[in-house]
């Protein structure tokens, strides 16, 4: 029936995925001002605003009762991505401990993804 398949969509409209959705597009925003000099200041903010919102994503889905499976998804996808591109910055400013860093990189996926 449509009434049980729109059941299923309002998931996506839970505050807390929309939380998680603004923390895509703050990372997003954060990357692209990570590797420009005059605007390292922004990726700071946005990647710090970013990790705010993380904080406060599962919080308020045990607050509201809107706990999902896409929200769980959606949260570690985005806690990957977001830490993952640290590996990749410290590995361009460091190059000397890019081969370490990216070690790191592959345990922490693999860590989480097994």
């Amino acid at each position: 029936t449509t009434e049980g398949s729109n059941e299923h969509l309002k998931v996506f409209l839970y505050i807390p995925n929309i939380i998680d959705y603004c923390r895509y597009i703050l990372s997003l925003k954060s990357m692209y001002h990570a590797f420009n000099p005059s605007e390292w200041h922004l990726f700071i903010y946005y990647y710090y605003l970013a990790i705010f919102l993380d904080v406060i994503d599962g919080e308020c889905a045990r607050l509201v009762g809107q706990c999902s499976r896409l929200g769980c998804c959606l949260d570690m996808v985005c806690d990957r991505v977001s830490v993952s591109f640290i590996y990749f910055i410290l590995a361009r400013e460091y190059p000397d401990f890019e081969h370490l860093l990216m070690v790191f990189f592959i345990v922490d996926y693999g860590g989480h993804f097994l």
